[in-house]
């Protein structure tokens, strides 16, 4: 959140002028709805852009949204973002399950997510060593190919192996 300090007159009819460079930054056109909220206690007025029960996408209102990220998106703009090949034209199963992703996904913090990392590199690692074991001509590109990742990855990959000693020659490739 932006924290900008500025200092207006309240008019007569009590309005507030909102410099143009701050509407820029908070996103609000004029005549735009503004939510506000009152800090007694550090004496500061808090303006945010009124969502309001609406879709994130599509701007409408719909009894059915799911909270993504902060934000309201409605069942037809999650149908929609699901590529084409996988949605029937009258299937809300993959929707709901769409939806059911989208509420369940756990939060993981950040000492857990370094933990999932890093497993998932040493995984990475496992399997880069067998697949040069299997083919040890094989370049740095088949390699990735093979394992789904880029090939400056698979370079990195391998100088972990040359320096843990799993790997001698670096002529092999």
């Amino acid at each position: 959140m932006k924290s900008i300090g500025i200092v207006r007159q309240v008019d007569e009819l009590g309005r507030v002028v909102i410099p143009k460079e701050l509407r820029d930054v908070l996103d609000v056109q004029i005549k735009d709805p503004l939510e506000i909220f009152i800090d007694t206690e550090n004496e500061t007025i808090i303006l945010k852009k009124y969502q309001g029960n609406t879709c994130i996408f599509c701007g409408q209102f719909s009894d059915e949204m799911v909270y993504f990220k902060k934000y309201l998106v409605c069942h037809t703009c999650i149908g929609e973002i699901v590529p084409s090949s996988e949605v029937d034209a009258g299937d809300r199963s993959i929707i709901t399950e769409h939806n059911e992703i989208i509420i369940s996904e756990p939060v993981m913090d950040t000492k857990k997510r370094k933990k999932h990392k890093g497993n998932k590199s040493a995984e990475l690692l496992n399997q880069l060593h067998e697949a040069f074991l299997v083919n040890p001509k094989a370049s740095q590109v088949e390699l990735a190919k093979e394992l789904g990742i880029s090939q400056g990855y698979v370079c990195i990959l391998m100088k972990k192996l040359r320096e843990s000693g799993l790997i001698t020659n670096k002529k092999q490739m």
